[in-house]
């Protein structure tokens, strides 16, 4: 079943699912950078438990996925991150400019471009109303802003993030306070010890 998300409290434990804070890849891969150079901004750090649990997945217990995305604050980067399901905006977008790690748990490091960390939970109260809606969500169907079909092959839905409700002063790091993001996971078997790139993360805006 669907559920809603909801971002709550910051979060000292890199253990949990949240948005921001460092990610666990240290000695295990290097920190995401796009194609110009830039490191990319960890957006959300999700145990793959969370992810069985709440969206129906079958991923390897003890290991993470890490969702990174370009952002930087000196220049309009919207369409970098873009998609609306034409091959060319996908081609674009895997040059390097989100990346979905799957891996094992590493020392926890972070970059420059950094965001608050914060709880991200399932509200069990607002379960009914999570399929339709364009807010943040977790399992069921994406609410995608756009009618397009998209060309992801083997990738499951696991969870969307409006960015209007990312903390304060950081509603803009998908490039626009309305956006949504939306994240892709290969249902591929995976297996333990793996450090790959896993699905595709990508915002669409009305």
């Amino acid at each position: 079943m669907p559920g809603k998300l909801a971002i709550t409290n910051s979060c000292s434990d890199n253990r949990f699912a949240r948005v921001g804070g460092e990610a666990l890849v240290g000695g295990v891969v290097g920190w995401p950078e796009s194609p110009d150079g830039r490191p990319l901004t960890l957006l959300v750090s999700l145990p793959t438990e969370f992810l069985n649990r709440n969206a129906g997945f079958n991923l390897p217990a003890e290991h993470f996925i890490s969702v990174f995305s370009y952002s930087p604050e000196d220049e309009y980067f919207l369409d970098c991150i873009t998609y609306h399901g034409s091959q060319e905006e996908l081609d674009w977008l895997r040059r390097g400019f989100t990346r979905v790690l799957f891996h094992r748990q590493g020392e926890p490091i972070s970059s420059a471009a950094k965001l608050p960390s914060m709880r991200l939970e399932v509200d069990g109260a607002n379960l009914a109303l999570a399929d339709s809606s364009s807010g943040s969500k977790i399992g069921g169907s994406p609410s995608l802003l756009q009618a397009e079909p998209l060309a992801l092959n083997d990738e499951k839905f696991a969870l969307q993030l409006y960015a209007g409700s990312f903390p304060a002063g950081y509603q803009g790091v998908m490039g626009l306070s309305d956006a949504v993001g939306y994240l892709f996971v290969s249902s591929k078997p995976l297996r333990k010890g793996e450090a790959l790139d896993a699905g595709t993360f990508f915002i669409q805006v009305t």
